[in-house]
């Protein structure tokens, strides 16, 4: 039995020693290998810059821009957007109106993309021109003639001149005023009875109503914008016969030349349009 029992005591230690060798061995880590990096390959990507040609844009004015006025206005700003962005200019002016619609059809034939009339009075030789040229777009400043390809370029003039009507309404009977008399009524001459020249008369209306409704604005239209002995005689018959001391005047560059020369003479007052007469006329 002894003997037995120290047979079992044996077996019993060697399978211990045999279970904390096992437990106590240590595997070697197995290796794991790293992907190798991928080769980053850039690739040049050519872009392609398509080069834009700049627009063609004519300026057609009903005039010549070398005169102070509204034409000369057109003309700077038109020279203006070429420097910024860069189009040839190409200025086909005249005031022969016969001469206008042709102007405008030669614009168009030599493949400009944008043709801008300049004046209310261009409306007939766009409307006439623009159907013929679908693909060429119109620009009207101060009328608008209708059409897919034509856009109305216009200013709110009345905005302006109500402010001018209704400081010559306050002037117009401050007597304290050289050469003012106590009467309530003020001038308007207007190169001629065209929509943009009536906007700058209703403008003119509602300022003076505005501030006394009694205020009588008599008016006269020369029947040209080029005509300063006309724009002369109809201003001095207003201050000379109609008792009017303030004379506002829309008769183009060449007209306003003629009502400030009826200023001058008799010493009444004037507002112009487009251009300060303040340094050649003061008052």
């Amino acid at each position: 039995m002894k003997r037995l029992y120290k047979i079992l005591i044996g077996l019993l230690v060697l399978s211990l020693m045999l279970a904390a060798c096992a437990t106590g061995s240590t595997e070697e880590p197995a290796v794991v290998e790293e992907p190798a990096e991928a080769e980053v390959v850039e690739e040049e990507v050519m872009e392609e810059v398509e080069e834009v040609e700049p627009l063609k844009i004519a300026l057609v004015p009903a005039g010549r821009i070398g005169l102070e006025g509204f034409m000369y206005l057109a003309g700077e700003g038109y020279k203006q957007a070429s420097a910024e962005f860069g189009f040839e200019e190409r200025i086909l002016e005249s005031e022969v109106a016969e001469e206008w619609e042709r102007n405008v059809r030669t614009a168009a034939q030599e493949g400009y993309d944008l043709v801008i009339g300049v004046g209310s009075t261009m409306q007939d030789a766009v409307a006439n021109v623009a159907p013929d040229f679908p693909d060429t777009h119109f620009a009207l400043v101060d009328s608008y003639t209708g059409g897919d390809n034509v856009v109305g370029l216009i200013s709110q003039e009345q905005e302006g001149t109500f402010l001018a009507g209704a400081l010559a309404a306050m002037m117009t009977t401050d007597t304290t005023l050289e050469n003012m008399n106590d009467k309530k009524v003020i001038g308007f001459v207007g190169g001629m009875d065209v929509p943009s020249v009536a906007r700058f008369l209703s403008g003119l209306q509602q300022g003076a109503a505005y501030i006394d409704p009694e205020v009588e604005v008599v008016v006269a239209y020369v029947g040209s914008f080029r005509d300063p002995a006309k724009a002369k005689e109809l201003a001095l018959a207003m201050i000379e016969n109609q008792d009017v001391d303030i004379v506002y005047s829309v008769c183009g560059s060449a007209g306003d030349v003629g009502v400030f020369e009826a200023i001058e003479e008799t010493g009444a007052y004037a507002i112009a349009s487009d251009i300060d007469w303040d340094n050649e006329v003061p008052g």
